[in-house]
């Protein structure tokens, strides 16, 4: 699945748009429609669900940077975490699920922050939950294949 990721973030198809209903069509025409609708919106929100992961650490990256010329790295990492857990209280989030939240967050910003966030739209068949469960080997095999890639 390595591999087919790597393929899809180095094609440069845009989301192609689905094509109006016709009336007079059969039902399988139109069952088939619906499937390939139903499979545009799941690839939408599933390039949703990265960008806010990306977005996420991305403005968490950017609180940190703000706090550490004032503060120690160590403290300014402290004071973040803090100030996104009274965001994010625990009855709409636990501690832990946060925790697994910043850590998912972490690895799609290192992925797409280092290949290019626009790739996020290349995505069409691959899970979400593939990519936020990569290995940190595992994204720098993708950064190494995509960035050393000759086009």
């Amino acid at each position: 699945m390595l591999k087919q990721l790597i393929e899809e973030l180095l094609t440069d198809n845009p989301s192609r748009s689905l094509e109006e209903i016709n009336k007079s069509a059969s039902s399988f025409l139109q069952f088939s429609e619906r499937i390939d609708h139903a499979e545009t919106k799941n690839e939408e929100a599933s390039r949703g669900l990265i960008f806010s992961y990306f977005n996420f650490r991305k403005a968490v990256f950017k609180r940190y940077k703000e706090l550490k010329p004032e503060f120690s790295k160590d403290k300014s990492e402290a004071i973040v975490k803090k100030e996104v857990k009274v965001v994010i209280p625990e009855t709409k989030c636990s501690n832990e699920a946060l925790q697994k939240k910043i850590e998912k967050s972490e690895k799609v910003y290192k992925l797409f922050n280092t290949i290019g966030k626009e790739k996020i739209a290349r995505i069409r068949s691959i899970p979400p939950s593939f990519i936020l469960n990569l290995t940190a080997n595992e994204i720098k095999y993708v950064m190494a294949e995509i960035l050393t890639h000759k086009i």
